[in-house]
């Protein structure tokens, strides 16, 4: 069997899932519109109760599953409350929002 949505290289605690199955890569998926919306708000709300961790957050963007950009965010939001004090993907203290770390200027959209 031949399942593509498991990763061998994480340990299963800190796999996310959905549907009690790992996440699906954010390309090549078969989630509908419905579960796409409900991945990010369940991951949104499982950050906001403390019920994710930095390790599954980092999996979820290393192994590019769905939600990528979703945990992105929340791992801005540990730096900005200096939670974490290195960004887990890079070692430095960049962010996914703003990576140049430069304020941004009144024509900067």
């Amino acid at each position: 069997m031949n399942d593509s949505s498991n990763s061998t290289s994480a340990p299963p605690s800190s796999l996310y899932y959905y549907k009690d199955k790992p996440l699906q890569h954010f390309v090549f998926n078969q989630y509908t519109k419905e579960e796409k919306l409900e991945i990010t708000l369940q991951i949104e709300r499982d950050f906001e109760a403390s019920m994710i961790t930095v390790e599954q957050l980092t999996w979820i963007i290393e192994e590019k599953k769905y939600g990528g950009f979703t945990a992105g965010r929340c791992l801005d939001k540990l730096l900005d409350k200096k939670v974490i004090k290195k960004n887990p993907i890079t070692g430095d203290e960049r962010r996914f929002s703003n990576p140049s770390g430069k304020p941004k200027g009144p024509f900067n959209f």
